[in-house]
């Protein structure tokens, strides 16, 4: 991927994923994008990755909740599997944890 500036890469993902969800694309030509964009999602890992985090600082979904203004219902959805969609809250619970928001989303630093 070229050197795009952080903060427009993370907005055009939000823009993409939300072109992916409600409009669902189907187009040979945005199949890599669509596989990208599932990648970065990695619905299999992020409620382990977002539990683990929890549990190594000793913490609970409450006070996590509480540090992050993040809704307890939000995170309970994203320890489910749940891909985020709100990508200021995941840079919040990121730099709560002090990972990187792509740690949160696809468990790679």
């Amino acid at each position: 991927m070229p050197n795009i500036p952080e903060h427009l890469h993370k907005r055009t993902i939000q823009v993409l994923q939300y072109y992916l969800d409600n409009f669902h694309i189907h187009h040979p030509a945005h199949e890599s994008l669509v596989q990208t964009l599932r990648n970065i999602g990695n619905r299999e890992n992020i409620g382990t990755r977002i539990v683990n985090l929890i549990n190594d600082n000793k913490s609970s979904i409450r006070k996590v909740s509480e540090a992050t203004n993040i809704p307890v219902s939000t995170l309970g959805n994203w320890m489910n599997n749940t891909v985020p969609s709100d990508f200021d809250a995941v840079e919040r619970l990121a730099n709560h944890f002090n990972v990187s928001f792509s740690y949160i989303l696809t468990g790679k630093e």
